[in-house]
């Protein structure tokens, strides 16, 4: 029988490559992940040229099976890469524990959704 996994929370950085880079792109990113993290998706920060950004997650999804669904190798089912192959990113769990300072919106998301069981 399996584990059922406890949801928690990630930053999903994005660094898009400069030849591939477009705002619309970076739409299409967000809403990709918010499509596997059944929405529970809050955009954290852009950098000034908008070619990196940060996403924090709340998901049962472990780590190495969104880093394969982001490059497009198969868990579960297959899929098509969200990412390509010159864009780059890295999973980092948030714990209990974090601290901020400027990224009150990202920060009152994660309190407000660390009382809610959902995803």
């Amino acid at each position: 029988m399996r584990k059922e996994r406890t949801p928690k929370f990630f930053l999903i950085h994005v660094r898009m490559d400069d030849r591939n880079f477009s705002v619309q792109r970076a739409h299409e990113i967000l809403e990709d992940i918010k499509g596997f993290t059944n929405d529970m998706c809050q955009p954290a920060y852009t950098t000034h040229d908008a070619r990196s950004f940060g996403f924090i997650v709340k998901t049962k999804i472990p780590a190495v099976a969104m880093a394969a669904m982001l490059d497009g190798t198969e868990w579960e089912k297959e899929r098509s890469a969200i990412l390509l192959n010159d864009d780059k990113f890295f999973i980092f769990e948030i714990g209990e524990e974090f601290a901020e300072r400027g990224f009150s919106v990202t920060s009152n998301w994660i309190k407000h959704n660390q009382k809610s069981p959902t995803s």
